[in-house]
């Protein structure tokens, strides 16, 4: 959850996708005004194109939109989900629940985009949010040498899947 948007009077909340491409951690960020499964999907098939590319297997939070149900190690995902990730032939990894060593990543990535990107900021609407994050990504976070791999993300982005000639829609 990042805040929210301002539009005349109302207020809309507004919550940011962070995927995370495991070996050379790019980045990519999806602002929505919503956690439904379309918004879900259409985040990860932006990340998808703008790694050019996808991995063999994703790993999620126990979000409802990606996991409907667990008992201990069993795991039922979301119709919806599976069925989007089908598409490119992703096999989906849950993180074990109170286990935050599994999701570091992500949160050390939501961190640096709080930090980084969101403070000192005004928007005028989600397109606009969208289109500064784009430029933050493009032009700091995925140029930047990383803290942990000593290189920067764009130079390690390799060895990822192709995407599949005809796109899903969403």
């Amino acid at each position: 959850h990042f805040s929210s948007l301002s539009y005349g009077a109302n207020r809309r909340k507004l919550y940011a996708l962070a995927v995370i491409e495991g070996h050379s951690r790019m980045l990519y960020v999806y602002f929505s005004h919503s956690q439904r499964q379309e918004y879900l999907q259409q985040g990860l098939l932006e990340a998808f194109i703008y790694f050019n590319g996808t991995a063999k297997e994703i790993v999620v939070d126990n979000m409802l939109t990606a996991v409907t149900e667990r008992v201990g190690s069993v795991i039922r995902f979301n119709d919806a989900f599976l069925e989007f990730l089908n598409n490119f032939g992703i096999r989906p990894q849950a993180c074990t629940v109170r286990a935050p060593h599994e999701k570091g990543k992500v949160e050390n990535a939501i961190k640096y985009l709080r930090n980084n990107f969101w403070p000192l900021r005004t928007f005028t609407g989600i397109a606009d949010v969208q289109t500064q994050v784009q430029h933050w990504l493009d032009n700091v976070a995925n140029i930047r040498k990383h803290h942990t791999t000593g290189c920067r993300p764009i130079d390690r982005l390799q060895g990822l899947r192709p995407l599949p000639a005809s796109l899903p829609d969403v």
